[in-house]
């Protein structure tokens, strides 16, 4: 009886000495290590060999078992984040392609689109073509303005074109194109403005009666210096004219508004 006590006792103290060498602080493990490599330990594993065998042995097996299970579980994982991986790469690659044919979509589409907005109608390539025809830039009061108009005096008879300009393309005749259009609207304007600045100080002259000029009478102002700022405001009045007429000539030839009749007859006008 005694001696089974002792060796539960001895037990007791090596599962405790096992619990401090675990979980106990620095005294207690270097008195659990002491108690481990003392003399009565020894003996008593002499004495309980075979029981220290088999703890051992299965102390082994469940070291070797958590340590396979770890391995798997390891191994699970990594194989489980390789698919994960090759999966997410398979669906970058996918959304990668998707990418690139929406990408060449929409690159067709706005080239497709510009093309279709680059190429004139119809509408806008007659209109520009009756546009050249009644305002020429060459010719008429274009080239009367550009050479040899003065603010001091001018012929009437060269602006016809210019009237005829006002009266008929009104504010409602329309290019489909938007840019083209305002700077018809332009024209207009400024068109108006020296019709209506020019109309302002028109008097004919004393000479023929049927002759054409008209003059900037100088008895209607105080001074030669107010005679000449309003001489050159006239003449500003027909370059900001002439201006807005050559730029709606260069953006509808930039256009290709000028091969307006190249269909009736087989070259660009």
């Amino acid at each position: 009886m005694r001696k089974r006590l002792g060796l539960a006792g001895i037990a007791g103290s090596v599962a405790v000495a096992l619990l401090l060498l675990i979980t106990g602080s620095v005294s207690d493990l270097v008195g659990a290590a002491t108690f481990l490599f003392s003399a009565g330990f020894r003996r008593w594993v002499q004495a309980n060999s075979i029981l220290v065998f088999w703890v051992g042995v299965t102390l082994i097996i469940i070291l070797v078992v958590y340590v396979l299970v770890l391995h798997r579980m390891l191994t699970d994982g990594k194989q489980r984040e390789s698919k994960l991986i090759q999966v997410h790469q398979g669906e970058l690659a996918e959304r990668d392609d998707r990418l690139e044919s929406v990408t060449a979509d929409l690159k067709n589409s706005q080239t497709e689109l510009a093309r279709l907005r680059a190429e004139p109608t119809p509408h806008d390539c007659d209109l520009f073509q009756r546009f050249l025809d009644d305002f020429p830039q060459d010719k008429g009061t274009v080239e009367y303005l550009t050479k040899w108009f003065s603010g001091e005096s001018w012929d009437i008879d060269r602006l016809g074109e210019l009237y005829e300009f006002c009266a008929t393309w009104s504010l409602n005749t329309f290019f489909d194109d938007e840019e083209v259009q305002a700077a018809l609207t332009t024209l207009h304007e400024r068109c108006t403005d020296f019709r209506v600045g020019v109309a302002s100080e028109s008097f004919r002259d004393l000479g023929d009666p049927n002759d054409g000029t008209r003059v900037l009478k100088r008895d209607r102002f105080q001074s030669n210096r107010q005679f000449e700022a309003k001489a050159r405001e006239l003449e500003g009045l027909a370059d900001r004219l002439l201006e807005a007429h050559s730029s709606l000539v260069k953006l509808g030839r930039s256009k290709r508004l000028y091969q307006s009749k190249s269909g009736k007859n087989g070259s660009a006008t």
